[in-house]
């Protein structure tokens, strides 16, 4: 009996183990794509008044800044331990569009329309190339230079 409770405390300290780290980084990764898009967006901002843009085209500016959001959500989901880069992408991509969404209903109070569908298919496939390229991505140890990490031969 004792050790099937062992066991049982056991597997759950596994599981924390295992599901810590992943909400730490999807945390992190979704507080640093917010703010990369609430960044891009005022950026997009100020270039329609600076254009004469109409501002009602700024949802349609918005989607591909939120992708490019959602591919450095992903990159930086995976980029740590370089495996599951489409899954881990496609995961962080959809909890980026779930944040997005409900930001967006709580502002707007009603139903988004066809632009919530055009911004899930946009971000999803974007998080999912992000969580790829940074799993495949070259160059996993880190190289110093100058004079400790030279390998010249002294003559």
């Amino acid at each position: 009996m004792m050790e099937m409770i062992k066991s049982k405390t056991e597997a759950k300290d596994r599981r924390r183990e295992v599901w810590a780290p992943f909400a730490r980084r999807l945390a992190l990764s979704l507080g640093l794509a917010l703010a990369l898009f609430a960044l891009l967006l005022c950026a997009a901002a100020a270039a329609c008044l600076s254009l004469d843009i109409a501002p009602g085209r700024l949802p349609m500016i918005a989607i591909p800044l939120a992708g490019a959001a959602a591919f450095a959500a992903g990159f930086l989901q995976v980029r740590p331990q370089r495996r599951q880069g489409l899954l881990l992408g496609l995961l962080t991509a959809a909890a980026f569009y779930a944040v997005l969404l409900a930001a967006a209903m709580m502002i707007m109070r009603a139903a988004l329309g066809t632009n919530a569908v055009i911004l899930l298919l946009a971000m999803l496939p974007c998080g999912a190339a992000g969580g790829v390229f940074a799993a495949n991505r070259p160059g996993g140890e880190r190289r110093s230079f100058g004079k400790r990490g030279s390998k010249r031969r002294r003559r």
